[in-house]
């Protein structure tokens, strides 16, 4: 099935130096909380960054996570996780007064056998289709200066959260100094925060859900290897099955 993907906006303004891609790319960083996922007696991450840093690295990218879990079960459950699919999470934070937002996928009878990585996958997709998406806890502009103050070498940066003015310019100051490339996905109906005015902006087609979350990821990986943003986008479109409309 085709969907059609428009491409709000691209402009080379934190893009300069990724056009001339001599050297080794660096860390795709993902900015947006992750979710938790019940299902049967498991605990799986969930949301949008994680489905995109999960494509991101399947491209072949270092991948690091950054947003905000609760210092709870679900949260201690996502950063093993993480971990274990090679995701960086040394910039996730833990809140001491927040809990980890969590949903639980219904129950099968199969659910004890059947625990693995795909059918947690396959359980978000099917919540996705038939429920709003569960929003991660909320990032200030103060916990994005401190996680990327961690990250050395970063080559990309992911916006797959809304941020507020203050939290988008940290973003911009950050991609400015180490000269990434800087992606930012807004919802059907609502426009990026001023402050990424000169950044490649998606947005996301009505009920596409985490298809194309799963292309962002894939886009990412390409714009961090150094292709351009329209030969990006044309070859996940391509792969796909994707329709990419006039912009």
């Amino acid at each position: 099935m085709a969907i059609a993907i428009h491409l709000a906006a691209v402009s080379g303004g934190n893009g300069r130096r990724r056009r001339f891609r001599w050297y080794a790319p660096g860390v795709i960083v993902v900015i947006g909380s992750p979710t938790a996922l019940k299902k049967g007696k498991r605990i799986w991450p969930a949301g949008r960054s994680v489905t995109v840093a999960d494509m991101a690295h399947a491209g072949g990218a270092e991948v690091q996570l950054v947003g905000k879990v609760g210092d709870d079960l679900a949260g201690d459950a996502i950063v093993i996780e993480l971990g274990r699919r090679g995701i960086g999470h040394s910039a996730l934070a833990r809140s001491e007064s927040g809990l980890t937002p969590s949903t639980t996928a219904p129950a099968e009878p199969d659910d004890e056998a059947d625990t693995g990585e795909a059918a947690a996958a396959e359980a978000a997709a099917e919540l996705a289709q038939t429920e709003p998406p569960l929003p991660g806890l909320a990032l200030e502009a103060a916990d994005v200066k401190l996680a990327l103050g961690y990250l050395p070498e970063i080559s990309t940066i992911v916006v797959a959260a809304p941020l507020d003015e203050a939290a988008a310019k940290v973003v911009v100051d950050s991609a400015e100094y180490h000269e990434a490339s800087l992606i930012v996905l807004v919802e059907p109906g609502t426009k990026p925060a001023k402050a990424f005015g000169r950044s490649i902006v998606l947005q996301s087609p009505a009920g596409a859900g985490e298809v194309f979350d799963r292309l962002v990821g894939a886009f990412a990986a390409r714009i961090d290897g150094g292709a351009q943003p329209g030969d990006a986008l044309r070859d996940v479109v391509a792969s796909g099955g994707w329709e990419r409309t006039a912009d």
